[in-house]
């Protein structure tokens, strides 16, 4: 049964973020004009042309959401699966890298900066989520609510 609860909090933990980091994405691909004539994916030679010519700002929007997105994920899955260790939240950034190795493999225009960045957010962003509960968790403790 316990198995069952931390799969379903991976699941949940990742739904989440993917949901926050696809939020923060919008945001950001609304402030930039740029994005306004993208063509299309399957159009291979334009679309890394589009991708190699976007501004230094969208990839940054992008590293500040997946890593976001990841923290969150790695909260979420910590705070369901009821862990004081970090397995859940390593294992939902190890997901999530896969996820992005993938997205990378298949867009491969990218700036090599931004690919190394890429890489390297996603398990620290979880396990700083798994922190941030367990900080919170011990405040809560140490300050309960007077009812």
């Amino acid at each position: 049964m316990k198995i069952l609860r931390k799969i379903f909090s991976l699941i949940l933990g990742i739904i989440v973020g993917g949901l926050v980091s696809f939020f923060i994405e919008r945001l950001g691909h609304e402030n930039l004009s740029i994005y306004q004539d993208v063509p299309d994916m399957n159009e291979v030679e334009a679309f890394a042309a589009f991708i190699s010519n976007l501004p230094i700002s969208a990839f940054l929007i992008l590293l500040f959401a997946h890593s976001i997105g990841t923290m969150i994920a790695g909260f979420i899955a910590t705070l369901f699966a009821g862990e004081t260790r970090p397995i859940t939240a390593t294992a939902v950034g190890a997901i999530m890298l896969s996820l992005a190795i993938l997205n990378l493999i298949s867009i491969t225009s990218h700036p090599v900066w931004f690919k190394i960045a890429e890489v390297i957010i996603y398990i620290p962003s979880a396990i700083l989520g798994f922190r941030i509960l367990i900080k919170t968790t011990a405040i809560l403790k140490q300050h309960p609510t007077s009812q």
